[in-house]
């Protein structure tokens, strides 16, 4: 027979209490649901089921779930770093603004999608934006030069990441492109040389343009 606790009592176990809501905990809750379902099962009821409370609850503190990518872009933003050293060039510095913006996407579950379906309104991606402006505005761009050059970065990383996961994503995806080509065109696995790569070839193309301009940007 189980022991019956005495009137009045509770017994020894109660049921925890739950843990207040806040936007920093939801958007946390986000990111780990993101990693663990992807993008297209991320909803606000599927949240709030993860964090045991009703759906309504999350719209005391998050609008909608564009706001909430929104939010959980940012907060991917927390970990990417701008170098900013006395002395440094511009080309390094947005060489290493590149590698940090691909590392932190590569963090988190389709994170290239949720950036390049949502506006850069919050902070911390403005933060990004900005210094990315300065640094080639400093290296003698024009303003039209500065939007239009840092629009194409963001597409290059962006882009780059979206396949990368995709390839990674492929079991056997080598082994297939190898039988499709010719000797000749041998496969290229390695994804932090194709970045490099990539990523050197429009920096040659911004110095060369502010070379052609009469400009001498540090190397």
């Amino acid at each position: 027979m189980p022991r019956r606790s005495p009137p009045g009592r509770t017994g020894d176990f109660r049921k925890p209490e739950p843990v207040p809501l806040t936007r920093e905990g939801i958007i946390d809750a986000a990111l780990s649901l993101l990693n663990q379902s992807g993008l297209n099962r991320l909803s606000m009821r599927r949240l709030a089921d993860s964090l045991g409370v009703q759906a309504a609850s999350l719209y005391w503190h998050i609008k909608n779930k564009s706001e909430l990518l929104q939010l959980m872009a940012d907060k991917i933003c927390e970990e990417m770093n701008w170098p900013d050293e006395a002395g440094m060039s511009w080309r390094e510095k947005v060489r290493r603004g590149m590698v940090s913006y691909r590392e932190a996407l590569l963090q988190y579950r389709d994170s290239a999608e949720i950036f390049a379906d949502t506006p850069p309104l919050t902070p911390n991606r403005l933060r990004m934006i900005e210094s990315l402006y300065k640094t080639l505005g400093q290296a003698g761009l024009s303003q039209e030069e500065v939007v239009l050059t840092a629009d194409l970065l963001n597409n290059y990383v962006i882009g780059f990441v979206m396949e990368e996961v995709r390839f990674a994503g492929r079991p056997g995806r080598q082994e297939e492109e190898k039988e499709a080509r010719p000797e000749s065109h041998p496969v290229l696995p390695d994804m932090e040389k194709r970045f490099q790569y990539g990523l050197e070839i429009i920096l040659d193309g911004i110095s060369f343009r502010l070379n052609r301009e009469g400009s001498s940007p540090g190397q």
